[in-house]
């Protein structure tokens, strides 16, 4: 199979993705890990999906598409050894014009056709009420605890809902670093306690990326004048 053939392929094979799987796997993936990136101080997560074929819960039709974009071939594997050679400048820059070779278009057109695939599973996320919205019951209660008093957690009513902003594939490695929920602990004799986990610091492969955002404001509480 040659290069062309290849990267044909990719495109045919990305077609045969179904959106609603992907966004129904993601969504309960996430759903599921939701203490693994909660932090309750933002409303904005930005969360890396590292399909390694042992997710919990699993991500079949996701690793299927996941595996594609990493079959795309990288530029300098679409260059012959004279080509790729001569796209570097004296200041040992890169020439575009150079690198805007037929098989680098062809790859470039890959990925796009794999990102409006990624763009139809977005979609499909987006419009999930049902997932969404347990998705955005597993998230608020960080948000509606405010700490505890006696072994019993203090909570205030709030409403609100749950997106997904973005998703898409980054094509390189991210050196991130977690920092866990802080809360506040109120003892039997008044003091209170704050307890912080030491923040984590990793490497995540490249991969997908999913974009959270929640957004509430308190319940209206409806008072009378009488």
């Amino acid at each position: 199979m040659n290069k062309k053939e290849k990267l044909d392929k990719i495109i045919n094979d990305g077609l045969k993705i179904n959106p609603q799987k992907v966004a129904d796997e993601i969504l309960e993936w996430v759903t599921a890990n939701v203490e693994q990136f909660i932090d309750n101080q933002v409303k904005t997560f930005k969360i890396d999906l590292v399909i390694d074929g042992e997710s919990v819960p699993p991500m079949p039709e996701t690793t299927k598409l996941n595996k594609l974009y990493k079959t795309i071939p990288d530029d300098d594997e679409l260059l012959s050894a004279n080509a790729a050679e001569s796209v570097f400048t004296e200041d040992g820059g890169i020439d575009i014009e150079k690198l805007d070779t037929k098989a680098v278009r062809d790859a470039t057109k890959v990925r796009n056709s794999l990102n409006e695939v990624a763009l139809k599973c977005l979609s499909k996320m987006q419009h999930n009420e049902e997932l969404l919205e347990k998705l955005y019951n597993r998230m608020i209660f960080y948000y509606e605890m405010v700490g505890f008093h006696k072994g019993n957690a203090l909570l205030r009513e709030i409403k609100g809902a749950v997106n997904i902003i973005k998703f898409e594939y980054e094509a390189f490695t991210v050196d991130v670093q977690v920092k866990s929920p802080t809360f506040k602990i109120q003892k039997g004799d008044g003091s209170v306690d704050t307890i912080e986990s030491e923040a984590k610091e990793y490497t995540v492969p490249e991969g997908f990326t999913v974009w959270v955002e929640i957004a509430f404001a308190p319940k209206e509480v409806t008072t009378s004048i009488f």
